[in-house]
C-alpha cells in the first residue's frame, strides 16, 4: 500500500472530513457498537445530563436520547491513536462517526483505522464504509469492509477537492 495515493486519493485535505457509515442499523446493532467501543476503545462520552466526560458511552442516556425522554443530545470521542473519532448520535438507523483526514498522516495510521472499520464490521455483519462528508447514495465509497474484505476506491474524487 502506498501512502502518498492513500493521502492523495482517500484522506486529502480539502476542510471536509470524512464519515464513517453503517446503514440500516437497529438499536440492537447500536448496543453492539457501544458494547464493543466501551470494551476495546479509549473513549471519553460527553455525558449532557451531569456535564461531566466520562470513559464509558452510557447506552441508556443515547437511548433516552432517541425515545424521546430528553432532547439533549449527547457525543463521544473514540482514540485511535492520534485518530480522534467523533460520534453525535444523531439517529437510531445508521451509525455515523467523523474523521478529519488531518489526522491520518501515515499508512500505521490507514491500518489503524481499517482495523476499527473491521472490528466494527465483524461485531455487526454489516458493510462499513468510509465516505467523503455528507455522503449520499451517488457519492463514491472510499473504503469499503465486509468483515475482513477491504476494498479501497482510488478514483478521483468527484468534487475535484485538492491534493
Amino acid at each position: 500500500m502506498n501512502w502518498e495515493i492513500l493521502r492523495k486519493k482517500i484522506y486529502y485535505i480539502d476542510g471536509s472530513l470524512r464519515d464513517i457509515y453503517v446503514k440500516d442499523t437497529s438499536m440492537g446493532d447500536w448496543e453492539k457498537w457501544i458494547d464493543l467501543i466501551n470494551t476495546k476503545y479509549e473513549v471519553k462520552f460527553y455525558n449532557v445530563l451531569s456535564g461531566e466526560i466520562e470513559s464509558r458511552i452510557n447506552k441508556s442516556i443515547v437511548f433516552d436520547y432517541w425515545n424521546g425522554k430528553t432532547d439533549l443530545l449527547n457525543n463521544v470521542t473514540i482514540y485511535l491513536g492520534n485518530i480522534l473519532v467523533k460520534c453525535h448520535f444523531f439517529g437510531g438507523n445508521e451509525i455515523e462517526n467523523d474523521i478529519t483526514p488531518t489526522e491520518i498522516n501515515s499508512i500505521e495510521d490507514h491500518n489503524r483505522l481499517v482495523d476499527y472499520l473491521k472490528d466494527i464490521s465483524t461485531c455487526l455483519g454489516k458493510e462499513v464504509m468510509l465516505t467523503p462528508e455528507n455522503y449520499s447514495e451517488e457519492d463514491k465509497k472510499l473504503i469499503i469492509v465486509n468483515e475482513n474484505g477491504i476494498e479501497l476506491d482510488f478514483s478521483d474524487h468527484p468534487i475535484g477537492g485538492k491534493y
